[in-house]
């Protein structure tokens, strides 16, 4: 790897809501992983056709290009899509129903334990056999 250039990000956290999108890319951060965000899905999938991630942390709900439009491109190009996707969401505990357990790996509920969803994440990472430093 050449001298000053940081590797790639490990983690795309997505989440129209700013305060929130920048709570938990800190949090992931000090858990020592590389963070990329998106405030939107069609920032994501631009970030997901450039770069791999190990990690996606993905809002369902979002103005223009939603959570579930980021799903269905995921499974359009399932050789862009992360090795995990969680996605987050406030919304009604029936879409469980509605999500494809080949591409969602898993669901946190709004609100949910930020430190716990960054040792989930962490993990993720480290058994890839990423370096998550």
């Amino acid at each position: 790897m050449d001298v000053g250039v940081e590797p790639a990000a490990q983690v795309l956290v997505v989440d129209d809501d700013d305060t929130l999108r920048a709570m938990t890319s800190l949090v992931l951060r000090r858990a020592g992983l590389r963070i990329d965000q998106a405030k939107d899905g069609g920032e994501a999938i631009g970030r997901m056709q450039q770069s791999r991630y190990e990690v996606v942390v993905l809002d369902l709900m979002m103005p223009r290009v939603s959570g579930w439009d980021v799903i269905r491109w995921m499974n359009d190009h399932r050789d862009q899509k992360p090795r995990v996707l969680v996605v987050l969401t406030a919304a009604n505990r029936k879409i469980l129903d509605e999500l494809d357990p080949e591409i969602v790996n898993t669901i946190l509920f709004k609100p949910f334990d930020i430190h716990e969803l960054a040792a989930y994440v962490k993990a993720c990472c480290e058994g890839f056999g990423t370096d998550a430093s």
